[in-house]
């Protein structure tokens, strides 16, 4: 059992991994092109909305991996 709770948590935090750097691009990606129908941003700025998604990005894996914990733990006991 303990060997396949290791295995499940190892899976799940490199899919959680994949699944944060998906959204952060994504993510930043869709404030570029918001911020971009408006003005076009200069390169500065494209910078700082990458930065604030990132930021978003870590804050989703974050919360992904508080309720991986928790599912992991009603599973393994």
């Amino acid at each position: 059992m303990w060997r396949f709770g290791n295995i499940f948590i190892f899976k799940s935090k490199y899919i959680e991994v994949k699944l944060a750097l998906v959204f952060q691009s994504c993510s930043a990606g869709l404030m570029l092109l918001i911020f971009n129908l408006k003005k076009p941003i200069a390169f500065e700025g494209a910078i700082t909305l990458y930065i604030l998604a990132f930021f978003v990005g870590a804050f989703g894996w974050f919360l992904s991996q508080v309720v991986a914990a928790r599912f992991v733990k009603r599973v393994i006991g």
